[in-house]
Protein backbone atom coordinates (compact mmCIF):
# COMPACT_ATOMS: atom_id res chain seq x y z
CA UNK A 1 0.00 0.00 0.00
CA UNK A 2 3.10 2.50 0.09
CA UNK A 3 2.69 2.52 -3.82
CA UNK A 4 3.14 6.69 -4.68
CA UNK A 5 -0.29 6.55 -6.84
CA UNK A 6 -2.02 4.25 -4.29
CA UNK A 7 -0.80 6.58 -1.37
CA UNK A 8 -2.47 10.06 -3.47
CA UNK A 9 -5.74 7.61 -4.03
CA UNK A 10 -6.43 7.09 -0.69
CA UNK A 11 -5.57 10.85 0.38
CA UNK A 12 -7.93 12.18 -2.53
CA UNK A 13 -10.99 9.97 -1.17
CA UNK A 14 -10.37 11.37 2.36
CA UNK A 15 -10.18 14.96 1.13
CA UNK A 16 -13.97 14.12 -1.08
CA UNK A 17 -15.00 12.25 1.84
CA UNK A 18 -14.29 15.30 4.20
CA UNK A 19 -15.48 17.61 1.75
CA UNK A 20 -18.84 16.49 1.07
CA UNK A 21 -19.12 16.08 5.09
CA UNK A 22 -18.27 19.79 5.43
CA UNK A 23 -20.69 20.55 2.87
CA UNK A 24 -23.76 18.89 4.70
CA UNK A 25 -22.04 20.65 7.85
CA UNK A 26 -22.65 24.16 6.81
CA UNK A 27 -25.45 23.87 4.21
CA UNK A 28 -28.91 25.38 4.57
CA UNK A 29 -31.98 23.74 3.61
CA UNK A 30 -34.34 24.31 0.70
CA UNK A 31 -37.12 27.41 1.70
CA UNK A 32 -39.55 25.17 -0.57
CA UNK A 33 -39.16 22.47 1.53
CA UNK A 34 -38.42 23.00 4.88
CA UNK A 35 -36.95 20.46 7.17
CA UNK A 36 -38.12 19.50 11.12
CA UNK A 37 -35.87 20.76 13.35
CA UNK A 38 -35.12 17.15 14.57
CA UNK A 39 -34.39 16.25 11.23
CA UNK A 40 -32.13 19.32 10.51
CA UNK A 41 -30.56 18.67 13.78
CA UNK A 42 -29.81 15.30 12.83
CA UNK A 43 -28.08 15.78 9.53
CA UNK A 44 -25.71 18.26 10.97
CA UNK A 45 -24.64 15.94 13.48
CA UNK A 46 -24.44 13.23 11.45
CA UNK A 47 -22.08 15.16 8.86
CA UNK A 48 -20.08 16.21 12.02
CA UNK A 49 -19.37 12.57 12.79
CA UNK A 50 -18.36 11.63 9.13
CA UNK A 51 -15.93 14.83 9.51
CA UNK A 52 -14.63 13.59 12.75
CA UNK A 53 -13.96 10.68 11.26
CA UNK A 54 -12.21 11.65 8.31
CA UNK A 55 -10.28 13.31 10.08
CA UNK A 56 -9.22 10.93 12.66
CA UNK A 57 -8.92 8.29 9.82
CA UNK A 58 -6.63 10.38 7.77
CA UNK A 59 -4.18 10.90 11.21
CA UNK A 60 -4.08 7.15 11.72
CA UNK A 61 -3.47 6.47 8.24
CA UNK A 62 -0.90 8.70 7.73
CA UNK A 63 0.95 7.72 11.25
CA UNK A 64 1.09 4.19 9.57
CA UNK A 65 2.75 5.93 6.41
CA UNK A 66 -0.32 5.04 3.76
CA UNK A 67 -0.57 9.00 2.56
CA UNK A 68 1.90 10.66 1.25
CA UNK A 69 4.31 12.90 2.43
CA UNK A 70 3.21 16.16 1.74
CA UNK A 71 6.37 18.17 3.24
CA UNK A 72 8.49 16.23 0.36
CA UNK A 73 6.35 17.52 -2.28
CA UNK A 74 5.38 20.70 -1.26
CA UNK A 75 8.06 21.94 0.99
CA UNK A 76 7.63 24.85 3.35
Amino acid sequence: MKTTAKQWALLTVLCIWGLIAFVFLCGEENPNMPLSVSLFLLIKAIAFVNLLACVLIGKHLNKKGWLPDLEKHFGD
